[in-house]
Formats: structure tokens, sequence, C-alpha cells
């Protein structure tokens, strides 16, 4: 009508037709609702709104793999006894034992850590290198299932030394720089070659650094390795596959693994509720809105040579399968692994934390339909990283837990990321609904009445709260610390929660009730190394050394307290 209406020069007609439609929009917009809500009752609109809500459900849950989650009902796992939580739980934070090795060790600057379950206890290794640059790594062995009567962790017994300077060098790290120049006398690097001056040259124009022409070559199989970032690197071999926001490390077979999982990601898959995702980095620290999400593979970076793996998931979506077939060179099985990673495979927390989301916008399957708009919370710190604790004691699997909270700040359930030979992810629910709010102030509360929190000792903190998944319940429990500013931090106490009550004890294994037993074959191994630096500590004191003899006296003091 408007058309004809300017084709014949009616401009009055035009131009009111146009005015009535500029308005008709938003007058709906405002008017229909209101007509809708006076016509109507709530209950008429819930029934009309069913349907497409539990459509929308139905499509979250399918877009997220909600489906995979385990039942903890039919899990074939067993669950943990606390024998086996006295051995497997840590008392420390993976930040504080980061900050006591870079304190006790000014020359070294720690890498990364990594979690050994065994027979001794739950185990913490830190990879440290030289702060000159100059120097081999160092491998220091810590029982976290222990501590001295300063609050420090104490070295591994028995068998392990508590440091190891055997090690490789680490090459690949986060953050690291572009390139370097090492010799590969193994033959085994995945890097070009630098040994001739056209080498040379070509990469000091790619790389634009004329210095690299006048850098010292090492005379054995001289190399250039890029790409030394561990995201960079596994982001220029699998480029269409999303990165998780948690890089995690493990030493296995004397080398250091980094290990990052990968995701299948679309924001185009329909009816979905859209979630935030923190995998590919922004400036602003942020994340992106995806409305799939799947967990695809996972890559494993050596730390020494820089070699990658990537491990693609048993039964994949559809859109992973069809990478693999257009690249199947790109991925591998896990028996291209060393054996020993496999029990220290860590679990998949970025895959939990994922499918919490996912379940707090649209709930487990068969518990309702209706989304019940919770909030997932992986922590009390969320900046963190993930803590991890031995299921079952000296024979793992490495586990994690996430607490799945509703809108009211209460916990209906705990989602359970277990990593080993079968990693997966298992969703526990809360018998009744539990404050969590409660659960801080009550943990917070307890080690103030026992003293560990709230002194004038120093600047306490409070550690990462686990939840453990017993077989008669749920069990909470937090580390206490005391953390200097020039000190390493000190633990004052572990507070455990079930039940409702609180127990404090000086670790956790105390705080359970438990002592643990003395590990077989432990006694021959703990004399030696008490006569070791006795014998050290004689020597220091007829010439005088009385550096290393307060040196020796200090491991000697931590020794006598490793055995309960």
């Amino acid at each position: 009508v408007v058309l004809w209406a300017v084709w014949h020069g009616l401009r009055p007609i035009a131009l009111t037709i146009f005015i009535f439609m500029a308005l008709a929009g938003p007058g709906a917009s405002l008017i229909l609702p209101m007509l809708d809500r006076w016509s109507t009752t709530d209950a008429s609109r819930a029934a009309r709104e069913r349907p497409y809500q539990s459509t929308r459900t139905q499509f979250t849950r399918r877009a997220f793999a909600v489906d995979q989650v385990i039942d903890a009902d039919s899990s074939k796992v067993p669950p943990m006894t606390r024998q086996e939580a006295a051995r497997g739980v840590s008392n420390w934070d993976q930040a504080a034992l980061m900050r006591t090795a870079a304190i006790s060790r000014r020359d070294l600057t720690a890498i990364a850590s990594s979690w050994t379950p065994g027979p001794q206890g739950l185990t913490a290794l830190i990879v440290q290198r030289p702060t000159s640059g100059s120097g081999p790594t160092t491998l220091t062995s810590l029982n976290v299932t222990s501590a001295d009567e300063q609050g420090r962790p104490l070295p591994a017994l028995p068998g392990q030394a508590e440091t190891d300077e055997s090690f490789p060098t680490v090459l690949v790290e986060p953050g690291a720089p572009a390139y370097a120049i090492v010799a590969d006398s193994a033959d085994d690097m995945p890097a070009a070659p630098f040994a001739s001056w056209f080498d040379r040259l070509a990469h000091a124009w790619s790389l634009q650094k004329p210095s690299v022409l006048a850098h010292d070559v090492p005379e054995l199989r001289p190399r250039i390795l890029l790409h030394r970032d561990v995201r960079e690197r596994i982001a220029a071999l699998a480029p269409f596959l999303t990165i998780g926001p948690t890089l995690q490390s493990a030493v296995a077979a004397d080398s250091l693994y980094w290990l990052a999982e990968l995701f299948v990601t679309s924001d185009e898959y329909p009816l979905a509720q859209p979630l935030l995702f923190a995998g590919e980095p922004r400036q602003d620290g942020g994340g992106s809105r995806f409305s799939y999400i799947r967990h695809a593979a996972t890559a494993v970076v050596h730390a020494h040579t820089g070699r990658v793996f990537i491990v693609a998931d048993r039964g994949p979506d559809p859109v992973m399968r069809s990478w693999m077939q257009r690249f199947p060179w790109l991925f591998v099985s896990r028996d291209r692994l060393p054996a020993a990673l496999g029990a220290l495979w860590p679990p998949p927390v970025d895959r939990a934390a994922v499918q919490g989301d996912a379940i707090a916008h649209a709930g487990f399957p068969g518990d309702t339909i209706i989304p019940t708009r919770v909030a997932a919370s992986r922590e009390s710190a969320p900046d963190a990283p993930p803590l991890l604790y031995a299921q079952h004691g000296d024979a793992g699997p490495l586990s994690a837990s996430i607490a799945v909270l509703e809108s009211g700040e209460r916990m209906v359930g705990v989602l359970l990321a277990r990593g080993g030979r079968e990693p997966g992810v298992e969703w526990h629910r809360a018998a009744s609904k539990i404050p969590w709010r409660g659960v801080l102030d009550e943990l917070s509360a307890s080690a103030k009445r026992a003293g560990m929190y709230g002194t004038k000792r120093g600047a306490d903190r409070r550690g990462f709260v686990q939840i453990l998944p017993f077989s008669d319940g749920l069990g909470f429990t937090q580390s206490f610390y005391s953390w200097g500013s020039d000190a390493p931090p000190a633990l004052h106490g572990v507070v455990l929660l079930e039940g409702g009550r609180s127990h404090p004890g000086a670790t956790f294994a105390e705080a359970l009730g438990i002592s643990r037993p003395v590990p077989e074959g432990a006694s021959v191994a703990f004399r030696s190394r008490v006569a070791a630096l006795y014998e050290t500590m004689r020597a220091a004191m007829r010439r005088g050394d009385w550096k290393v003899f307060g040196d020796a006296y200090a491991t000697l003091g931590r020794l006598l307290h490793a055995a309960p």
C-alpha cells in the first residue's frame, strides 16, 4: 500500500501508514504482554511454557554431554574409605607447596608440581630450575599427608631422595620464550635443524631477529625449538579444537608432561542454553559463550622434547569423528604413551566444570526436567589451581570434586572428576540440600576455636575446600596456614566437617582420628637416611662447617617426624 501510494503521489496516505507501522511494533510489545498477564493465570502460563522448557532442557543436556555423566548409584568404583583418605588427601594446596619450594630454595624457580599416589601416601613432586638460567633441573619429593612441628611438608620416604638433580631440562612450558637453540643429543626433538649458515639465516629472517645469526651453536645436532609455549604449541597442531582453561602437569618415567583438555565448541547449536567457557583467553580475561561444548581429546606435551600427543576420547562426537577421519595421523592411542603416565592421568576438571554448568541450568537426567537454576561452584578460591586427591590412597586414581549449588547457595550435589586409566565424571547427589555458606562458616569457626585461624601469629589464609565422597556421606575439609611475606607457608591445621560435626587436627589424618602406619620396608630406608645425616653432622662439626651442620640438623628433624 505504501509503494502504491508513493507511486500515485498520495503522500498523506503513505506518511500515515508509515507512522502507524513505526508505532505499532513498540506499542504491541507493551500492550500485548499486559493483555496476556490480565487474561491468563500463572498456572496456565507455566503449563504453556513447560513444553518449550522441556525441549530446551533436553537440547542443553545433549549439547554438553550431561547424559555421559555417570550416576554414582550405578558406578562400579567403590567409595573412599577413611584409611584410604588418610593416605590420599593432601594437607597442602598447590599454591602453598609452590611457594614453600620457591622460598626454601631461592636459587631455584618452581616450574610445575605433580601429584603421585604411592605406598607411603600422596606425594607432591616439585620441578624447579636454577633462577640464573644455567644448571640442572631439580625434582623435589614431598610427602603431603604429613607435617613437621613447624607446619612444613616432609620429604618423601622411603627410598626417594629429597631432591633429584638428574631431571631433564624443561624447554616447553607456559609463557616460555618464542624459541630456544639446543643440542638434540638423543635425536628425538621435533625441531628444525640449526647447523648450517643457511639454516641460521632462514630462521633469523623468519623470526625477524638478526641476533639469531650470532647465537652460539652447540656442536651435537643443533636444533631450534619453536612454539615453546604449551598452549601455542597445541594450537599450532589442532587449531580446530578449543583448549581448556586448566593446564595440569604430571611427572612420569623421569619426564615432565603438560596435559590440557581439548573441546569441540560451537555457538550455533539450536535451542541449547549458551554457557560461558573460558577456554579461549581474551584480553579482558573473560571467556566466550558457546551453545555446544563436548570434550574431544587430551593433549600431552613432553616438557623436554616438545613432542605433542593428542589422545582422542572414546566414543567421540560427530564433529570430532570428522576431524579424526580428516587427520588420522594427528591422533594417537594411550598405548603410545609411557605406562607410568596412565596411573597419573589427571582428572578432567574442565570437562566436569562444563557439565556442572549444564546441570546447573538443565538438571541431571532422572531428577527433573525443568531447569533448577543452580550455579556450579568449583571451590572457595576460584583462581586457585585444582587440588587433587588419591581416591583410593596408594592405588589412586587422582580425583577432584566440584560442588553444584542452587541459587539459594545450597549444595544439591557434587561432580567427581576421576583420572587414571578410565577417566570420567560422576554425579553424587547430596542426601539433603547443604547450605554452602554454612559449610564455609563452620570450617572457619572450628579453626578459630582450635587456634588455627584468626590469630596474631601471621597473615592467616584459608586453603581450598575439598569435598570427599565417603561411603556414609560427604565430607568437607579445609587447611589453614600462616602465610608470611618472606617465609614459607606454615600449616596451622586441618578441619574435617562431616555429618554436621567438625573435627580439627594438626593434619588431615589426625582430624580423621587415624594414625598412619609406617609402610612396609620404611624402617630400613629411614634408619639408613638418619645414619647418613648423622655422619654428615659429625663431619661438619669436626671441620667447623656450621652451615652444613645446620642444614643436616633441620633435615634430620623433619625426618624424625615423618613416621607417625
